[in-house]
């Protein structure tokens, strides 16, 4: 009996060892192998083999890699499918800032257009009226109406003009408004369709002063998409940057 138990010991050193020499024989082969193929670890002798190896050479364990293969699949969902939604989602969401940065570029004389009438804002009590007007002739607001937006009513008084649209018109009004003093407002009133038509003014209560022209064909959408484009590729390629070099080469 005592024999045969320290046969069995001796075999199963033998086998250790060849296991051993085998993986050491293996991680010798040079850096050639693993330039072709990326190497992985056998989750059962721990030793280096393919990648893409179907078994083990050393333990003949048919699924070696198994994890590092799911792994693989994740890794080509998550570059295939959801970096691009994600990619496309950021050019979405960088949209409005992209428009406000490009809006600059809609700005236009006043005499780049002859005899062209503009709109203003006409306040009648609580009720909106858009009124177009040639810059060198501005009537004066009648008894109880005003040129000035009430104090944070802009909002509303934007839903107001847009509800009032016809439904053969297609675009809407965008009002925008900033205080410059207790009676005294910078106001930008322009139709928003295929383009832009507008103006920017200041306003008093009973004048109205013009500064410059709100103007653009249908190409100002491409030119804003193709800045959200720009800026959601340097924010990747900034936050790729600062992930490889956090985690280092692999």
């Amino acid at each position: 009996m005592g024999s045969r138990f320290a046969l069995l010991a001796f075999a199963r050193r033998a086998v250790q060892s060849q296991r051993r020499g085998s993986s050491t024989r293996l991680s010798k082969r040079g850096a050639a192998e693993k330039c072709v193929c990326d190497m992985a670890t056998c989750r059962i002798c721990a030793a280096e083999i393919s990648d893409f190896a179907a078994d083990c050479p050393i333990c003949l364990e048919p699924s070696p890699v198994a994890r590092r293969r799911r792994a693989g699949r994740w890794r080509w969902i998550v570059r295939w499918l959801v970096a691009p939604i994600l990619f496309l989602g950021t050019c979405v969401a960088l949209i409005r800032p992209a428009t406000r940065i490009a809006d600059p570029m809609t700005n236009t004389p006043l005499l780049a257009i002859d005899n062209g009438s503009l709109p203003i804002l006409l306040m009648n009590g609580s009720e909106p009226e858009i009124l177009e007007v040639h810059p060198d002739s501005i009537p004066p607001p009648p008894p109880g109406s005003t040129f000035l937006v009430p104090v944070g009513k802009e909002k509303d008084v934007q839903r107001s003009l847009r509800a009032r649209k016809s439904r053969n018109q297609n675009g809407g009004w965008v009002l925008r408004v900033r205080q410059l003093g207790a009676a005294r407002q910078h106001i930008e009133l322009y139709w928003v369709s295929d383009g832009y038509r507008g103006a920017v003014y200041e306003a008093t209560q009973r004048t109205v002063t013009f500064k410059y022209r709100k103007m653009t064909g249908p190409g100002f959408g491409i030119v804003v998409s193709a800045l959200a484009m720009a800026m959601t590729v340097v924010i990747w390629s900034v936050l790729f940057g600062a992930l490889r070099i956090r985690t280092g080469p692999k």
